[in-house]
């Protein structure tokens, strides 16, 4: 199975779902593949589920229906691009980069303290920040919202790297 990769909205994930199920060609559509963690709360642990890839929509779609379904799917205004196609074994792949630790770590190295990037991905899309910190796979940036000082905790997939100070 071939799956096709869109980047969406994560607040209208069901709206984007519906629309790809709709699309002719498109055979099944999964938004959050979802695994059990193990969670500790007041020292009783539990499990729940969490999503693996959030913010992605995996989509296998008949080869014959390839060109016009990608493009159908891609007009709804929640759907922000498609990003590529993964096979089963590239997914199975994934999920073990995921838990592999040092392979997280060498993804957040590549920014410094005092990094100026721009939010590419949730609510401070569009802003320019400022890195103030590389905490395990999180980054924390600060910037300007209404004159006020914000910091915020992002992944390395919701910034873009624009430029090191001298």
């Amino acid at each position: 199975m071939i799956w096709h990769l869109f980047v969406i909205d994560t607040r209208r994930h069901e709206v984007c779902i519906a629309h790809a199920k709709a699309v002719e060609g498109v055979q099944e559509v999964v938004y959050k593949m979802v695994e059990t963690a193990t969670a500790n709360a007041k020292g009783k642990k539990y499990n729940k589920k969490v999503a693996v890839f959030p913010g992605y929509m995996f989509v296998d779609i008949a080869e014959k229906d390839l060109q016009h379904s990608q493009s159908m799917i891609l007009e709804s205004p929640w759907v922000r691009r498609m990003v590529g196609t993964l096979s089963d074994s590239e997914v199975n792949e994934l999920y073990k980069l995921k838990e592999d630790k040092s392979y997280s770590k060498k993804f957040t190295e590549s920014f410094l303290e005092g990094d100026q990037v721009r939010i590419v991905e949730g609510l401070f899309k569009g802003y320019e920040a400022t890195v103030l910190a590389v905490k395990g796979n999180k980054i924390l940036i600060q910037t300007s919202l209404r004159e006020k000082e914000v910091t915020y905790s992002a992944l390395p997939s919701e910034i873009l790297f624009m430029r090191r100070p001298a």
